[in-house]
């Protein structure tokens, strides 16, 4: 995962436990792309101030996902949402050529395993 990404999703999930500066800063930096000399100007303060923020707010969100990993969790389930999804469309595929669905089957059943770590969280 990118570092913009991680830190547009920890601020996704997190960005309401920065206070109202570090969390504009961290938007105009990492889901808007300005630059510090940007920022700064809009704040009216130094890079090194703007960049001096932009840490702390990282700081902060990565040690809050450390405590209680949502972003994480997030990405995991995404992927077994997709995983399903894939299997969905060989079922799909099947169908058309397998008359006696014995393939079928064996889709539906994985299916039923991916929803159900998903239902228990893992």
């Amino acid at each position: 995962m990118s570092k913009d990404f991680y830190y547009s999703g920890l601020l996704d999930f997190y960005g309401e436990l920065l206070n109202d500066r570090q969390r504009e800063a961290m938007e105009y930096y990492y889901n808007e792309d300005l630059s510090l000399s940007e920022i700064a100007d809009n704040f009216e303060i130094s890079k090194q101030g703007v960049r001096d923020l932009i840490k702390r707010a990282e700081v902060q969100l990565k040690k809050t996902e450390e405590k209680l990993n949502l972003l994480e969790k997030s990405i995991k389930t995404r992927k077994k949402i997709n995983d399903m999804l894939d299997t969905i469309n060989e079922i799909e595929k099947q169908i058309q050529k397998d008359s006696d669905f014995k393939n079928v089957k064996k889709l539906i059943y994985k299916i039923k395993n991916i929803a159900t770590i998903l239902y228990e969280g893992n």
